[in-house]
């Protein structure tokens, strides 16, 4: 379930029970090994209050949680070795393409690269520009944010080097200036 199909009323619940799983009493966000689990126990304990919501979100969660698996396990045993760069490398023998029913509506699948179409191919290689590009950002992201520390050497981080700036760091990320 999304929470953009829950009432106001459940939107508050949600992220009540969100941010009570993800952070401290203190405001700080926890251990990620932690998270998950006291998100299961209080959806689990949400649901048993009868808590729609909450039994939509479990049941969302664990049909995601299962195709996960299936997709590790199915990429798992159908490995290619691929040569690059002079170096033989073991890489996912399927990936997921879009593909379309008769009717027209769009579904994901996992599929052998043998089994593909030419069209097919050509998908998956504009997938993963759009995931270069996407990290590229990432990367000049964080570039950014490390030349904090060379303006303020003595800072622990990018939090700590903006306040030390005099700098917002949301307006620093987004502005055009280096």
């Amino acid at each position: 379930m999304k929470r953009e199909h829950m009432s106001p009323e459940e939107r508050v619940e949600y992220d009540a029970l969100m941010t009570e799983a993800g952070y401290d009493e203190n405001g700080q966000a926890r251990p990620s090994v932690e998270i998950g689990d006291r998100i299961h126990a209080m959806l689990t304990d949400a649901a048993q209050a009868h808590r729609t919501w909450a039994s939509w979100v479990l049941d969302t969660d664990a049909r995601k949680g299962h195709l996960a698996r299936w997709k590790r396990w199915h990429k798992a045993r159908n490995t290619v070795l691929v040569s690059h760069d002079g170096k033989l490398l073991s890489r996912a023998g399927a990936m997921g393409i879009r593909r379309q029913t008769i009717a027209g509506s769009g579904y994901h699948q996992q599929v052998l690269f043998h089994a593909m179409s030419w069209d097919e191919v050509r998908q998956v290689v504009e997938v993963a520009r759009q995931r270069i590009k996407s990290e590229q950002i990432t990367v000049g992201m964080a570039l950014r944010l490390l030349d904090l520390h060379l303006r303020a050497p003595e800072s622990k981080g990018p939090g700590d080097a903006c306040a030390k700036l005099g700098l917002d760091i949301e307006a620093y990320l987004a502005s055009d200036a280096a």
